[in-house]
């Protein structure tokens, strides 16, 4: 059996963020993430919410850099990247994208409705 190890974090936007943040600073802040994942992200992914309803784009991370004493980061990343088919939220509560959410990339390539993320 081998272990996926989760090297994807998926971060939920609306359009303004989305366009702003995400495609045009290349950047995703202010987020909680624990010291123990910061080495292990490899990847962002978004979910856009309402109309989109899916996770359109990823991009590889850079760096994460803490900006505030109460942990909050900010993930710096390169060019965002359209996935080849946008991955749909589907009617399962698993299926849900609030805050963030880890995964592994080779699940964010294969996957076909966001319940099969997590």
């Amino acid at each position: 059996m081998s272990i996926s190890i989760k090297d994807t974090i998926v971060v939920s936007a609306r359009k303004q963020s989305f366009e702003n943040l995400f495609m045009d600073e290349k950047a995703w802040y202010p987020i909680s993430i624990s010291k123990q994942m910061r080495d292990k992200i490899k990847y962002i992914a978004t979910y856009e919410t309402t109309p989109i309803s899916a996770i359109t784009h990823y991009a590889k991370v850079e760096k994460i850099e803490e900006i505030s004493p109460r942990g909050k980061c900010r993930v710096i990343f390169s060019k965002p990247k359209q996935l080849s088919r946008s991955i749909p939220l589907d009617p399962s509560p698993a299926g849900t994208i609030q805050g963030i959410r880890y995964t592994t990339f080779k699940k964010l390539s294969e996957a076909k409705s966001v319940s099969e993320l997590f």
